[in-house]
């Protein structure tokens, strides 16, 4: 019998909202994942490709705000033999709150 092991790539982008984006309304950053997963299980082997996307943004006259979003696994399924398995998708919401006067 084989080993048991997953292996991944990831490569990723990201830019500024503002350097490429100008507006006076909003500002932030947006990021990509492209991926490639493999996994063997035994004499077999199953390989995917992913991508996640995700940003978080700031808005005009909202400066102590922060939004985020972020979905992961945007994917092909995994083939062991005959059963496809889909990669857990997930889609992840954030907000964040600074007090501006705060000071330690």
């Amino acid at each position: 019998m084989g080993a048991s092991n997953d292996q991944g790539l990831v490569l990723n982008y990201s830019i500024d909202l503002m350097e490429k984006i100008p507006t006076e309304f909003m500002y932030g950053g947006f990021g990509v994942n492209l991926k490639v997963l493999k996994s063997t299980l035994a004499d077999h082997n199953a390989e995917a490709f992913a991508a996640d996307v995700g940003g978080i943004f700031r808005f005009s006259g909202f400066d102590n705000l922060s939004l985020a979003l972020a979905y992961k696994n945007l994917a092909t399924s995994m083939k062991f033999i005959r059963e496809s398995n889909e990669l857990p998708k997930v889609l992840t919401v954030g907000a964040a709150y600074t007090e501006s006067d705060f000071l330690i």
